[in-house]
């Protein structure tokens, strides 16, 4: 009897401790809800409230007990952001750095998430609000086992409507919200782009302008899964996140959806592409400045070598079955010879510089592959001579060749000009070097050669010119 008063007795001490237990009401940041229901957790504060803490200059600390809710409208999933989650609520948004590659497996667009602020700090980095962990002496991500502590999930399939907004009217108020602008285009010169360079996994700013020639940043991630999209020419209504790089107005496309691409160009660009030889394009030089129709490519070879300097900054030649020419680019081109390019030339100019005719201001092309190859034309200097316009640009090959009368010299004298000669005539083609050509003091050869080289022209001077010394045979 004596022991089984003992036993009912250890059993009711036990009992009595598991109810004391359970009574202890746990964190509720430690209960994340697996059903599409919010937590039950009070707020107290909202987003305006946590980014008016904000210091201009230095981290701070929020030292409030604060809780606040927001509803994720962007986060990793197309990986045009990267450990950063964008939610907003009523009043504002901001942005919350996470350690946690592929979060949006728990904390996506759409869903509300529960923040308690407290412990955390908040920045204007590069003028935008982030929030975090302090990390030498900047805000920096929350370390991924202790998200939990500061961020839970709540209901899903929520919807934030964008704010509409004129490229030209976002104010900070807008910073780190879904923002919306009707009507726009990519400007012409990105049109045929992709989004960023998926290859080099490179950033990329392009340019979209509204009916009234404002313009604005759309930044891309070359990580993004729709940095290798094609930017489309249609015009259409764009969607975005809003935030600044200092003084710099940018916006971020969540995924590649978020450009309509559905409507008509208020500028008059043609959207319809076009494939031209560039013969045909050649021949729509008039006189002056020749503006090119909207929509017309080119698909061509890369015939110049820009790594020897033997071309100015900028300028790379192309050819294909019909003809070549002389590209400008507004940036310093990296194509390297025999490369295949896509180029859109539509909206850019014909022009002669120096009687050399090129195209202007053109922005990169799309690497293509499926080109036959270039092979050099074999003429004679007199033939070079007599159909130098023709031959301009191209890549022709002459035989037999003496350089400077068979005397002893180097690529970059007198004045990069050398008198060659094959025998045939009339011939007034120079061996053009210039002085900065990597080769330029190179020793040229005394005996005859084969030249492989371009046509090009200065004034009155018609120039053929080496690519590099195996060019030289």
């Amino acid at each position: 009897m004596i022991k089984a008063i003992k036993t009912f007795t250890a059993f009711a001490i036990l009992a009595v401790i598991v109810s004391t237990v359970s009574c202890v009401k746990k964190d509720d940041f430690d209960n994340a809800p697996s059903t599409n229901v919010d937590p039950d957790i009070t707020t107290n504060a909202k987003v305006a409230n946590v980014v008016a803490l904000m210091n201009p200059t230095t981290p701070q600390m929020i030292t409030n007990d604060m809780v606040f809710s927001a509803i994720v409208v962007a986060d990793d999933k197309s990986g045009n952001y990267y450990k950063e989650m964008i939610v907003q609520d009523s009043t504002a948004g901001i942005s919350i750095l996470l350690d946690q590659p592929s979060y949006f497996t728990s904390f996506f667009i759409g869903r509300r998430v529960f923040v308690k602020a407290k412990g955390l700090y908040i920045q204007s980095v590069n003028g935008t609000p982030k929030i975090g962990v302090l990390s030498n002496g900047s805000v920096s991500a929350i370390p991924s086992t202790l998200i939990g502590n500061y961020i839970v999930g709540g209901k899903w399939g929520l919807s934030v409507i964008p704010a509409k907004r004129k490229l030209n009217t976002l104010t900070d108020a807008d910073l780190n919200t879904l923002v919306q602008f009707d009507s726009v285009g990519f400007s012409p010169a990105d049109v045929g782009l992709t989004y960023a360079d998926a290859a080099n996994k490179l950033t990329v700013n392009h340019t979209v302008k509204d009916c009234s020639g404002n313009s604005l940043i759309v930044r891309t991630s070359g990580y993004a899964n729709f940095a290798s999209t094609v930017i489309p020419c249609k015009g259409g209504n764009l969607t975005a996140i809003y935030q600044k790089y200092n003084t710099t107005a940018q916006v971020f496309l969540r995924n590649g959806n978020d450009f309509t691409a559905d409507q008509v160009r208020c500028d008059g660009m043609v959207c319809t592409i076009t494939y031209l030889n560039i013969d045909s394009v050649r021949n729509m030089f008039a006189a002056g400045i020749t503006t090119i129709p909207g929509g017309i490519h080119i698909k061509a070879t890369v015939t110049s070598d820009y790594t020897t300097n033997a071309l100015a900054t900028g300028n790379i030649i192309f050819q294909d079955a019909t003809a070549g020419i002389c590209v400008r680019f507004t940036s310093t081109p990296t194509y390297s010879l025999g490369t295949q390019v896509d180029l859109n030339v539509g909206g850019l100019t014909l022009s002669e510089f120096n009687g050399w005719l090129q195209i202007s201001n053109a922005p990169a092309g799309t690497i293509i592959s499926g080109l036959p190859p270039v092979t050099p034309k074999v003429v004679t200097l007199a033939d070079a001579t007599a159909n130098f316009e023709k031959y301009e640009s191209m890549l022709i090959k002459v035989v037999n060749v003496t350089i400077n009368n068979g005397t002893a010299t180097t690529y970059g004298a007198s004045s990069g000009k050398l008198p060659i000669n094959d025998g045939t005539t009339p011939n007034t083609i120079v061996l053009y070097t210039r002085s900065s050509a990597t080769f330029a003091t190179s020793a040229t050869p005394t005996a005859p050669v084969s030249i492989t080289g371009i046509l090009t022209q200065f004034n009155t001077d018609k120039q053929f010119q080496i690519r590099n010394l195996s060019d030289v045979q």
